[in-house]
């Protein structure tokens, strides 16, 4: 029972993670303005960056290596970027942070589009 008691936990906070991957992905689309390439670049690499957090997650809680899956959504420089960090889930969440905030900085998201992409 208690061993079922968290397999079902652990489901459910999985179901919750790829509900709110998904929240992310359509709002980093629909919330930032696309004014120019750079911010339509963006909005592609949150997307990427959220795809590659969760297969990275999965690597890390099994104790595997995330780059063999990774590799197929990063590009070769966010790839190289992410090698500096022991704990790549979280250099991934730190990376959309920067990009969530970079795209504040340059006006491409108000700071209350900023405000819901952060929560």
């Amino acid at each position: 029972s208690s061993a079922y008691d968290r397999w079902w936990e652990a489901r459910t906070l999985w179901g919750s993670l790829v509900n709110y991957s998904r929240t992310l992905a359509r709002q980093a689309l629909t919330l930032i303005t696309p004014a120019s390439h750079e911010a339509r670049a963006t909005q592609r690499l949150l997307v990427q960056l959220q795809i590659a957090f969760t297969h990275a997650l999965r690597c890390h809680l099994r104790g595997q290596n995330p780059y063999p899956e990774l590799s197929g959504v990063l590009d070769d420089e966010t790839l190289a970027w992410l090698r500096r960090y022991k704990n790549v889930p979280a250099a991934i969440l730190l990376k959309m942070g920067q990009e969530t905030s970079r795209a504040f900085e340059e006006g491409w998201i108000d700071s209350i589009r900023f405000a819901a992409i952060d929560e």
